[in-house]
């Protein structure tokens, strides 16, 4: 495979959504709660809720404004989201998660429902736990155990405790600056962004309302893009993340929003212009990193393209972005170094990806063994 080969592999792949929504069993048992900050302040957009167990994130989910979260039980179809990672609230507000395959174990801890007899409807959650998260913070756990689809959903109050510095390019630090008015606004929007389906025509009212009320609350406006993007409105989405940056530019979401937006357009050079500032402000960021790699490979730049895909590739989220193991062989392989570029690829096959693309790194190893390149393994 040729070096430009390898450039459009990685780009056919860039553009699949590594997002992919996933709605939960409406039958599953569901459980709730509140997190509250400690010092009684409001809970900022970066806080989220995080289901554990066996010391392993199963599910994660925001809170609503208020602080109040629902976390679903009861299936294996893991809820993990990334708090930091931009989403689309029009279609769920949970993302897949591949859980490794040889987690059976596990699998009947997360809910997998016992069938017949007096059992009928009980989840052994025994070793989970629930706890809030958010950088600089830590919280009190509560355990889950074994329940019933009958308990009662309330499991009680989660308070965040600050540990070290804010993270704050994390949180749109206006958000707590904004009239009781105009959060009272964007948190009916932001409920409503919750929904399956959400009624854009009252959550566009209680955005003008809180905009009306505060020009410069930023959250409002990255909600509003996200709003528009869902309903294809690009060059209005575009215009209300950019006025989310103009309000607060320490605010990372709105600039991977613009990123992904340009990615998805196979605009790279203008995709650069929000990436680079995104991963300066934080860059830890899952998806951003995803999307550098990406597009610093597309552009010649192997050395930034390695840097944003190892970001990943020593962490767990290297399972939500499998397309980061095939980057980094493309790395390698640009380098001329081929045994460890057929490491990576291998580790990408390992992740069962599509057909085409496993075909084509399948003959591409193929052709390096049989040219000398590579060891064929046993």
């Amino acid at each position: 495979m040729n070096k430009r080969a390898v450039g459009v592999a990685v780009l056919s792949c860039a553009l699949a959504s590594p997002l992919a929504a996933q709605q939960g069993d409406l039958g599953a048992y569901r459980v709730t709660g509140r997190v509250l900050m400690e010092d009684g302040s409001p809970v900022p957009d970066a806080a989220g809720v995080e289901l554990l167990c066996n010391a392993q994130i199963r599910k994660r989910v925001k809170p609503y404004a208020n602080g109040d979260f629902m976390l679903v039980l009861g299936d294996d179809s893991s809820d993990t989201l990334d708090i930091a990672t931009p989403r689309n609230p029009a279609t769920s507000s949970t993302a897949a998660f591949n859980a490794p395959s040889n987690t059976a174990a596990n699998n009947a801890r997360i809910g997998a429902a016992t069938t017949g007899g007096d059992d009928a409807g009980r989840f052994d959650l025994s070793g989970c736990e629930l706890r809030a998260a958010m950088p600089g913070f830590q919280s009190n756990l509560i355990a889950i155990g074994p329940r019933r689809r009958l308990d009662k959903t309330e499991v009680g109050m989660l308070v965040l405790r600050r540990t070290a510095a804010i993270d704050a390019v994390m949180i749109s630090a206006n958000t707590l600056a904004a009239p009781s008015r105009a959060r009272a606004a964007f948190e009916n929007a932001r409920r409503e962004a919750q929904k399956e389906k959400w009624d854009y025509a009252y959550a566009g009212a209680e955005l003008k309302k809180a905009l009306d009320e505060y020009p410069n609350f930023a959250a409002a406006w990255h909600l509003l893009g996200i709003m528009r993007l869902s309903q294809k409105d690009s060059a209005g989405a575009s215009d209300a993340f950019q006025k989310a940056i103009a309000a607060d530019p320490s605010y990372v979401e709105p600039y991977v929003e613009l990123a992904s937006m340009e990615v998805m357009q196979q605009r790279w050079i203008s995709a650069v212009k929000w990436i680079e500032p995104a991963l300066k402000l934080n860059p830890n960021i899952p998806y951003a990193n995803y999307l550098g790699a990406s597009v610093y490979f597309q552009l010649g730049n192997y050395d930034a393209a390695e840097r944003s895909a190892l970001a990943l590739w020593t962490t767990r989220d290297v399972e939500r972005f499998p397309m980061t193991h095939y980057i980094l062989g493309a790395v390698k392989a640009q380098r001329g170094d081929y045994e460890s570029a057929a490491a990576r690829f291998r580790d990408f096959l390992a992740t069962k990806p599509d057909a085409a693309h496993a075909q084509a790194v399948g003959e591409l190893l193929t052709d390096w063994e049989r040219e000398g390149r590579i060891q064929k393994l046993p």
